[in-house]
Formats: C-alpha cells, structure tokens, sequence
C-alpha cells in the first residue's frame, strides 16, 4: 500500500534577529585582530598618558599671558595712566586777622614787578583811615592759583630776609593798605609758630629789614637810613620804628602781638598804632 503521507516541504530558515551585541560579534569576526588591538592600546594609552608637552606649553602660555597683562594694568593704573585724577582744590581763603572795610583779590605773575603793580593798584582808592586786605595769589599753570607762604611771598619780591624768620611763620601773610592822610601805607601780618624767635629774628635783621621789605614801598623805594630803630609804646604795645623820611612819616616799623602771636610790619607809624587800635578790637 502506498504510503499517501504528504512529502514536507523544506523547511524555511527564520531570518537572524539584529542585536548590537550581534553586530559587535560580527564586528569581531571580520575585523582583523591586530587593527582591534590597536585601537583598544591607543584609547587606553590617551586614558593614562599625560598631557601631550605641546599641549602644557599652551596652558603655561595662557597663564604667562594673563600674568603678564594683569601685571601690567597694576602699574599702568598705579603710573597714573588710569582713570584721571581730580584737579586739586583750591585752598579756602584763610580769616582775616583784623577787620577790613574792603578786599581786594588778584592773581599776579610770579615776578617781583607784578607784585608792585598788585600793591600800587590797590592803593589808588579807599576813604582815609580806612584798611584794605589784599589777597594776592601767584598764577600757577598745573593747578589753582594759590595764596603764598612768606618764603614764597619773598622770593617773588627778591628778597632774602633771615631763614628762621620764614621758618617760625605759620600759615601764608596777610597784605594790607592803609589809608593815611598821606597816601596809601602798606604792611604785612603773620602768624607765628614761634614768637619770640621770630622778635628775635628781626632784631638781628633790623640793618637789613628796610630793603628785605621794600616791596611794601610802592613808587620810590625808601632812603637809606642811617639813624637806628627807636623803641616807640603804644596801648602798652612795644614796637619798632625807622623813620625813613625826615620830612613825613614814612619808615619801618614792626611789633609782636602776644595775645595773637602775629608779627606785624608797616610802612609808617600811624599805620602801626591804627593796626594795633584793630587788633585790640577783634580779640
């Protein structure tokens, strides 16, 4: 009997599933072992390699660099060549010593001629018995005009008094007119560190002081005196006086004023008992 059993077909094979892990496999197999082997030592040779030398030298570089410009704007901005600084202010104006009815304030060049000028010009008005304080500041191109201390006052006016007369001052002079029946009368006051060297000063300066301080003579500069300083006391006040001009009064006088501690000088001896009738009144 014949065997009637269908014939079976040939069996189809299931096409392999894709895997990475399949795909790695196969990776392996066709993939030469010496070029895998390769590529595995150079990934774990660049894990544990140091830094290549090119590449430290970029980073010394870098921080050379950054050192460098930091460095550089610490002493540009230190130079000054920052942000510019502010104009220095100028000085206040200091109190006046006594009471003056007027002011008058100017800058002068810094030579001996303006400083005559300044004092001329201020002399041509003022009712008599009247003060003027006169503020003269020297003209200076790198900052404010500024008030001068007696050695600056002096070396403009060319003159060379004694060093410990300058030294014991304290503070910048005061300039004043007065207006005499004469005419205009000058003088200076100043304040002292200390009073009895700057007395001293001028006692020992006496054959000198009249042309030290001729700046104060405006016009014709005063005759030269042969007669010596008198001793002259006025509301208990001592002072000194050379009479200059026999023929008016016109000379040199100067006191200390204790109370105060200022040195007075002026140009006539009107002048010094008005400055001292002043000075009584704003104690």
């Amino acid at each position: 009997m014949a065997d009637r059993t269908p014939a079976r077909e040939p069996s189809r094979r299931e096409p392999a599933i894709r895997t990475m892990r399949s795909d790695i496999s196969e990776f392996l197999k066709t993939t030469k072992p010496s070029l895998v082997s390769i590529l595995a030592r150079q990934v774990q040779e660049g894990e544990e390699r140091p830094p290549s030398p090119n590449r430290l030298w970029l980073w010394l570089s870098l921080a050379a660099v950054v050192a460098v410009t930091a460095g550089g704007g610490f002493w540009y901005l230190r130079a000054g060549h920052g942000a510019p600084e502010p104009a220095p202010a100028a000085r206040a104006t200091p109190a006046p010593f006594v009471f003056f009815e007027t002011t008058n304030d100017t800058a002068i060049a810094p030579t001996r001629q303006a400083l005559r000028t300044a004092l001329a010009a201020s002399g041509q008005t003022g009712a008599p018995g009247s003060f003027q304080r006169i503020i003269v500041r020297i003209k200076d191109d790198t900052g404010p005009d500024a008030i001068p201390d007696l050695s600056r006052l002096l070396a403009v006016a060319e003159s060379h008094p004694p060093a410990a007369l300058a030294e014991s001052i304290a503070g910048p002079p005061q300039l004043f007119r007065y207006q005499a029946a004469s005419g205009a009368e000058f003088g200076l006051m100043a304040e002292t560190r200390n009073p009895a060297r700057a007395l001293q000063s001028l006692l020992t300066a006496e054959p000198s002081l009249a042309r030290d301080f001729d700046f104060l003579f405006t016009g014709n500069p005063p005759p030269q005196a042969f007669a010596p300083y008198q001793d002259l006391i006025y509301r208990n006040i001592s002072f000194r006086y050379l009479n200059l001009d026999p023929n008016r009064d016109r000379g040199l006088g100067y006191l200390l004023f204790p109370a105060r501690r200022l040195i007075v000088m002026a140009t006539s001896e009107a002048t010094m008992r008005t400055v001292i009738d002043r000075l009584f009144e704003t104690r």
